[in-house]
């Protein structure tokens, strides 16, 4: 066995063993030929690099199936849009007020810069509904950049009444949970922005009444993690006992990590016991929903390493 080869198989090593089986012979054959050529006793750092990630890609598709990632992509986007509506109304609602550390700082007719980041989240629904993924994937790029600078630029009459840092980092992540995958259907994307506007808009206006629970202005100040987590749990679970095979792992791979977001920051500033046994909560949901659904792999090319 050759050094390339013996270094080829090791590396191959990255991928599934069922993609192995598949393709290892015919891609160590196409390394072999080309070092061949260039008169090559190993692999290449380019060649290296491609295969490592390459394996870990197939890794991650096989483990997630991709109908599952559609309708992730899916819900991120509806979820993302439908929160972004809640935030932008609260942000400019009037009669609503804003926390008293404001001041007389705002953005325009916004309480805060955050309306940007709401703003090129619905102008991303548009485009995710009208099937111009690229744009979508471009403007929900921005929206991240966006909502990084809030966080990293220094105070200034702009950027005074910045939104909270963990609200910022939940919109990111729905953002890149949005771009896995081409979009399952429109209309999943429209439930899933419906469904959550009118869930956080009932808690919304609980907490107005109420004055405690979502009490201000600044939407994520006083969202606590019980309440998504109970709305994610059982959403999951539910579809899960219709034998929505796709749709039950779909809703905790689009909303979980912004639930562990919210999660761990009410653990750290507030309960860390209750936290804990939220965190642990959640554990038991995605091991019954992983266990349970059993989601069968669709069969797709599969690219080679360049």
């Amino acid at each position: 066995m050759s050094p390339v080869e013996a270094e080829a198989r090791r590396l191959l090593r990255w991928f599934p063993a069922s993609w192995r089986r598949a393709h290892a012979e015919a891609l160590i054959g196409t390394l072999l030929d080309a070092a061949d050529a260039e008169q090559r006793d190993r692999l290449t750092g380019v060649e290296r690099r491609d295969l490592v990630l390459s394996g870990l890609r197939e890794r991650g598709l096989a483990l997630v199936p991709l109908p599952v990632r559609e309708a992730a992509a899916s819900i991120a986007l509806g979820v993302g849009a439908g929160l972004a509506t809640l935030q932008l109304g609260l942000e400019w609602a009037p009669g609503v007020p804003k926390p008293a550390w404001y001041g007389d700082y705002g953005f325009g007719p916004f309480v805060s810069a955050g309306a940007v980041v709401d703003l090129l989240w619905l102008a991303a629904l548009v485009l995710g509904l009208v099937r111009q993924r690229v744009a979508m994937i471009v403007v929900l790029a921005v929206s991240v950049v966006a909502g990084l600078a809030l966080v990293v630029l220094p105070s200034s009459p702009w950027t005074a009444s910045r939104p909270p840092a963990y609200g910022l980092l939940v919109m990111a992540l729905l953002a890149m949970t949005a771009c896995i995958a081409p979009l399952r259907t429109r209309h999943l994307v429209v439930l899933a922005a419906a469904s959550s506007g009118i869930l956080l808009a009932v808690g919304l206006w609980g907490g107005l009444q109420a004055g405690g629970f979502l009490g201000t202005r600044l939407f994520f100040w006083r969202l606590d993690p019980y309440f998504v987590g109970m709305i994610v749990a059982d959403a999951a679970l539910l579809l899960l006992c219709a034998r929505q095979r796709v749709l039950a792992p779909a809703v905790l791979l689009a909303c979980g990590p912004a639930w562990l977001v919210l999660e761990v920051r009410w653990a750290v500033l507030h309960d860390v016991t209750t936290g804990a046994v939220q965190l642990v909560a959640a554990a038991a949901v995605l091991a019954i929903v992983a266990t349970r659904s059993r989601l069968p792999s669709r069969r797709r090319p599969v690219s080679q390493p360049r």
